[in-house]
């Protein structure tokens, strides 16, 4: 299933996300909050606009506690026409090399 968390900042909520499977979206910069966000199995997605510039501070992990871990991270420009690129900086640490 697809969890959606849109139209809504959440920058003081610092509690995580554990994506077991399924789709995480949100339309806001902070709409996952500032906590970590870790994937066994899953997608998550940020969605925004055409010259829009966001900084996403979350932690990223991949990993399965058992198996394969098989995760998914999707910028989406989702204006109606692209006319602009829209940026995304991951600054929190990135998923295991």
């Amino acid at each position: 299933g697809t969890l959606s968390v849109n139209n809504v900042e959440n920058p003081a909520w610092t509690g995580g996300l554990d994506i077991l499977r399924g789709t995480v979206a949100t339309n806001r910069e902070t709409g996952f909050g500032t906590g970590p966000i870790s994937l066994a199995a899953g997608k998550v997605v940020w969605s925004g606009a055409n010259t829009a510039t966001w900084t996403v501070p979350n932690d990223l992990t991949i990993a399965a506690a058992s198996g394969p871990a098989y995760g998914e991270i999707n910028v989406d420009n989702a204006s109606g026409t692209v006319a602009a690129p829209f940026t995304v900086n991951f600054t929190g640490a990135p998923f295991p090399s």
